[in-house]
């Protein structure tokens, strides 16, 4: 399946001829002439080319949508020589890469593929991210204080004296916990916790022991 290359380009020709020239590279384009037309789309996949001086709704303003949506979608900003500071900033901004114009068909083809690749990276991330923290909203706080215990290299031992249980009950509670986040070892359910970004032991000081 051909990836899916989106730009956004208030200059219809430029985008038409960038388009084009995508295509000989067997890219699949679709062309949009503003910000506001292209986050009416389908953005499920893709990489982005955006223009960031755009009336009415500019590289900024697009950028900053889909920040707010996470899509996880790669952008590569498309710049005049004389706007490269503006594409900084919009890298700062969540953009992985600028192009300055006249670009060459190899050079963009690169940052694309750069783009793609950074993009197959963070979508996958955000699948593990979601379930994981999809795993840890079915333990109980106690279990969660356990898991935290854990990722602290804290021993049986130790998370009982913490939490003020017996050892024989924080395993209870340690078997469970690792049953219910599909985790056969220790090393499993460490992953979980740090792509469930699991807060801190410090903040499960407040959790109710009982």
């Amino acid at each position: 399946m051909a990836a899916l290359i989106h730009i956004v380009d208030d200059d219809r020709d430029g985008a038409a001829a960038t388009s084009f020239m995508l295509q000989q590279f067997g890219y699949e384009t679709r062309t949009y002439n503003s910000g506001a037309e292209f986050l009416l789309a389908e953005l499920d996949h893709g990489c982005v080319l955006l223009d960031m001086l755009m009336p009415e709704m500019d590289g900024f303003a697009v950028l900053a949508e889909l920040g707010r949506r996470n899509l996880g979608l790669p952008v590569i900003i498309v710049t005049g020589n004389g706007d490269v500071p503006l594409a900084i900033r919009a890298m700062k901004r969540g953009a992985v890469d600028f192009l300055e114009k006249p670009f060459d068909a190899e050079e963009m083809n690169q940052a694309i593929q750069r783009a793609l690749t950074v993009s197959a990276k963070t979508r996958q991330e955000l699948r593990a991210s979601a379930e994981a923290v999809a795993r840890l909203k079915a333990l109980t706080p106690r279990e969660i204080q356990i898991l935290q215990g854990l990722r602290a290299g804290m021993a049986n031992k130790e998370i009982a004296r913490w939490v003020d249980l017996s050892p024989r009950t924080v395993e209870v509670y340690r078997a469970n916990m690792m049953a219910k986040i599909g985790a056969a070892s220790l090393a499993q359910a460490l992953r979980v916790a740090r792509n469930g970004d699991l807060p801190p032991i410090e903040a499960a000081r407040h959790l109710v022991r009982a």
